[in-house]
């Protein structure tokens, strides 16, 4: 039981009345979470304890982890966060009046879903005056996979001298960039960096981090780990906005998990965390067919270690409006007349509970929502 490693102040450590409980759920290897995502009915007839001392216990221990993570995300609050623009009144609406400087953002989506024009998008942004809704700052482009498209980050941000790029080759590279680049540019207060893009995080820690075993994926976590530690760190010590893109992969079969979908598993998550809708969660749940079957890349550890995470996806529906008008074209041998579709979604949020998609197209001077 580890109820005092994770809350040492609870009173639940050292009541009476719960001593004999607290011996049964170390013997039986139940922790803290085990208690809080499970039910009390299950737990009662898994441990053969009576249900109203388990529900006393539960009601208790939540009453007083509640306030601790209240006390904690009041603390949290010092930081002296900003917002700034996207571009777009609808996706600052989502959002919750735009991005957040001490955050960390990711956009990931499939290939030509407009990444890394929106990052580009935000360079512009960032460089506007408070009262447009910028911070007036610089930002510091890392692209990991290539040299940047210097043609159209002038099309859509034409003061490209308040962008500071940096290629990245290699996984060495990139974190001597992160380790020592980076924070010397942050700590110079002339070069006013208000926004660090990273294009995309996941490439090089895919390519050329070994994965074939059991004691590779765990040195692999570790690295991920401290990564998302670091980056949430330079953040909060020079209150600036990061943005990470992120690339997709195939969802993992359920029977390789393994897990009988409990509620803090990736399992039973990994469709609220990949922006799926509710019937494709249910229907994995349900082990019946899904159509959306793409999850974010870097896993479940990863997506607790970033603030905000925003979905750019695309699909293509048919041009036609009635089968009269789908002959038509057919017979005129019109085959390519299908409409590309793109929308904006926000996965989750600490700061907005706003799910809502929202189309969108790509125009020369950036990414703009349909309704404007």
């Amino acid at each position: 039981m580890d109820l005092y490693q994770q809350f040492p102040q609870s009173s639940l450590n050292f009541d009476p009345e719960f001593e004999k409980l607290l011996e049964i759920f170390t013997t039986r290897s139940i922790s803290t979470i085990d208690i809080l995502t499970t039910s009390p009915i299950e737990l009662s007839n898994q441990l053969n304890i009576s249900l109203s001392q388990i529900q006393k216990f539960i009601s208790i221990l939540k009453i007083q982890t509640n306030k601790q993570l209240g006390d904690d995300l009041i603390k949290g609050d010092d930081i002296n966060q900003e917002v700034f623009t996207t571009g777009d009144l609808e996706f600052d609406k989502i959002l919750n009046g735009g991005l957040r400087t001490g955050m960390i953002t990711e956009i990931f989506g499939e290939s030509s879903t407009a990444k890394s024009q929106f990052s580009m998008q935000l360079t512009k942004t960032i460089n506007l005056s408070p009262d447009q809704g910028g911070l007036g700052g610089n930002s510091v482009y890392i692209s990991t996979e290539g040299n940047l498209e210097t043609k159209r980050l002038i099309e859509i941000n034409p003061g490209i001298e308040n962008v500071y790029y940096i290629n990245c080759s290699d996984f060495e590279t990139q974190e001597h960039i992160l380790k020592v680049q980076l924070p010397l540019l942050l700590k110079d207060p002339e070069k006013n960096i208000r926004l660090v893009i990273i294009d995309s995080i996941s490439h090089h820690l895919r390519v050329e981090l070994l994965n074939s075993n059991y004691e590779n994926f765990n040195k692999n976590q570790i690295i991920l780990q401290n990564l998302g530690i670091y980056l949430n760190k330079l953040c909060t010590d020079f209150n600036i906005s990061m943005i990470l893109t992120n690339q997709i992969s195939d969802k993992p079969d359920s029977n390789i998990l393994n897990t009988n979908f409990k509620k803090i598993s990736m399992d039973y998550q990994i469709g609220w965390l990949s922006g799926w809708s509710s019937q494709d969660i249910r229907n994995r749940q349900d082990n019946e067919f899904q159509l959306n079957s793409k999850i974010p890349t870097l896993g479940l550890n990863w997506s607790n270690l970033i603030n905000v995470r925003i979905l750019l996806k695309k699909n293509y529906k048919p041009g036609w409006e009635n089968p009269q008008q789908q002959e038509q074209l057919e017979q005129e041998q019109e085959h390519g007349n299908w409409i590309l579709k793109r929308y904006f979604k926000l996965v989750y949020s600490s700061i907005s509970f706003n799910n809502d998609e929202v189309e969108f197209k790509v125009f020369k001077n950036g990414l703009f929502s349909v309704k404007n």
